[in-house]
């Protein structure tokens, strides 16, 4: 059995595999302020929760974009599950190729194992939008390398934004829209950011596609992709994406 944990921005995700199979999958919150000991009790909690055994877990690995919780979590998972986690730490080491044109030193680790999971499961000339704090469109080319991304505000962040840098609009919760044109406050607010966010994810996916000359296939994954995947019927969600890459760079290492 193997615990892949990504550790986001906003979101910690935990997926238990079984072989290749994803069996079981919990978030909570990316607060840094969190301890080993607070992090033990969760482990623990989902242990207990889903009738899980210590000795079956044969295998931690970890990805991380969020410094100061990696230390953290390592030291949770190796004395709660006592393994001893692997990292994703460079595109190298998860065996996924990069175009020459690419500088890989900084690439984040999330979009390693976005990546290597897209490759592996829908193959070369594939863009994925992965929809988290940031809005990332990863482009894998004809030579199935990682050939490129852009980045944008997430969809929680352009809310709060509108909140922050206005006297009057309030913030609100996320929620799936189904009309351009809002009649209240809230509506206008969710059409701006979450339909004006499809929009823009499509209109990247096509701009990558012109760029690179040939047709793409399209995959929307991350934590907000939920709320836009009506809105895209082009893309082909699929949720797991990350840990799925998580699970096949353990696998690999």
């Amino acid at each position: 059995m193997l615990i892949a944990i990504d550790i986001g921005n906003s979101v910690t995700d935990i997926g238990v595999f079984v072989g290749r199979e994803l069996t079981r999958r919990v978030k909570t919150e990316s607060d840094i302020n969190k301890g080993v000991a607070e992090i033990r009790h969760f482990l623990k909690v989902m242990l207990e929760e889903y009738q899980l055994s210590r000795d079956a877990i044969e295998n931690a690995i970890i990805s991380s974009v969020v410094p100061l919780l990696t230390p953290v979590w390592e030291k949770a998972v190796y004395e709660e599950l006592e393994v001893r986690p692997t990292f994703v730490s460079t595109a190298e080491k998860a065996a996924l190729p990069i175009s020459s044109e690419i500088d890989a030193s900084d690439l984040g680790a999330d979009i390693i194992a976005a990546s290597v999971a897209a490759l592996s499961k829908y193959g070369i000339c594939t863009v994925v939008a992965d929809l988290g704090t940031a809005n990332k469109l990863i482009y894998l080319n004809e030579k199935g390398e990682f050939a490129g991304l852009s980045i944008a505000p997430g969809l929680r962040i352009a809310a709060k934004s509108l909140r922050n840098g206005t006297s009057a609009l309030p913030e609100i919760p996320l929620e799936k829209v189904d009309k351009a044109i809002g009649k209240n406050t809230k509506d206008c607010i969710l059409s701006g950011v979450v339909y004006g966010a499809a929009t823009s994810i499509k209109g990247l996916a096509l701009a990558f596609e012109k760029e690179a000359g040939f047709p793409l296939k399209w995959i929307l994954t991350g934590g907000n992709a939920q709320y836009v995947a009506d809105l895209l019927p082009e893309f082909k969600l699929d949720e797991s994406l990350v840990l799925d890459g998580l699970s096949l760079i353990a696998s690999k290492n």
